[in-house]
């Protein structure tokens, strides 16, 4: 599933293994950010 922030489309994760949140820009799947929390995550693919 996608989502959409201020006309940026990402898309979440959560990795089980280290319990971290992935964001995922769903345009260009080499771009991502990991956060604790799923607006930590997408705040730092945004930053990027």
């Amino acid at each position: 599933m996608t989502y959409q922030k201020t006309g940026f489309t990402y898309r979440v994760a959560f990795d089980t293994k280290e319990n971290l949140f992935i964001a995922y820009n769903a345009n260009n799947e080499m771009q991502f950010a990991y956060g604790v929390t799923i607006e930590e995550a997408v705040s730092a693919l945004i930053n990027k």
